[in-house]
């Protein structure tokens, strides 16, 4: 019998008007989690679709290309 297991991930694309953020809440899985400026590098995941993802997103939202490490 094969089993299978399906994973759903949720991405937020908020835009903060301040610099004023409120501070991140999370669960236990994800202590590492963490808002991120896309003036900044984007930070490290584990998953290049992810990147990719969020890169696509950026970009057709804000026109802003972003900076990424080569991981």
């Amino acid at each position: 019998v094969a089993l299978e297991i399906n994973k759903i991930n949720h991405f937020y694309l908020i835009e903060y008007v301040t610099d004023k953020r409120p501070e991140l809440q999370t669960d236990f899985e994800h202590l590492s989690a963490k808002m991120w400026n896309i003036k900044d590098e984007l930070p490290y995941m584990f998953y290049v679709y992810q990147k990719i993802l969020i890169s696509e997103t950026i970009l057709n939202e804000f026109g802003v290309e972003l900076k990424m490490d080569k991981r």
